[in-house]
């Protein structure tokens, strides 16, 4: 009976233990409320927000350099493709534009033919004025503003200027035919004279 008491003593001693520790720790549970500060969730939103804007910001810089630079590098191919700027030459003269193989091939009695004739004139007249040949120089001279004369519209009133152009478009299109346009230049300082040749300044 003894026994039997005291087994049950300890039994109610480990359940009233036990029963004591769950209701101390639910107090301090209850006494002591979590807590939740909106101030870190609101930093950790900031950080990540300035993260993201950064990155951001640097991708979307990086991406209009990156275009801009296809971009230019396409510009440049298409003017290394392309070539120097074509003269801008009234009427049919601005047939000067023509490529040196179109210019050799043209009917002589075509307008395009003409223009052939006039630097074959024009390279006899710097080969004239190296020999310091006066009469070979004005028949050059003549033959190049006869032959001009026919290449270009009859509406268009050819000066120093015009002749000027056209030498710039011919340049290098035929042998012994080189504009420089410096001083010293044959074919540039006669530009004049053909000019005045074609028409006449009044008397």
């Amino acid at each position: 009976m003894s026994e039997f008491l005291s087994r049950n003593t300890r039994a109610i001693r480990r359940g009233a233990g036990f029963a004591l520790i769950t209701a101390f720790a639910a107090a301090t549970f209850i006494a002591v409320p979590v807590t939740f500060d909106g101030s870190d969730l609101s930093s950790a939103t900031a950080l990540a927000g300035k993260g993201n804007g950064k990155d951001n910001g640097r991708g979307g810089g990086q991406g209009r350099g990156g275009g801009n630079g296809k971009g230019n590098g396409k510009a440049n191919q298409a003017s290394s493709a392309t070539g120097p700027t074509k003269a801008r030459l009234p009427g049919s003269l601005n047939a000067a534009n023509a490529a040196p193989r179109a210019l050799d091939r043209a009917n002589p009695r075509s307008r395009v033919g003409a223009l052939g004739a006039y630097m074959d004139a024009m390279a006899d007249y710097v080969d004239a004025v190296a020999r310091d040949d006066l009469e070979a120089q004005e028949a050059a001279l003549d033959a190049a503003a006869a032959a001009l004369a026919d290449a270009a519209n009859k509406d268009i009133e050819i000066d120093a200027g015009v002749v000027d152009s056209l030498n710039r478009a011919l340049d290098g299109k035929r042998d012994g035919f080189d504009h420089t346009g410096e001083p010293g230049d044959p074919i540039h300082e006669a530009e004049s004279e053909i000019a005045d040749r074609i028409n006449p300044p009044p008397s």
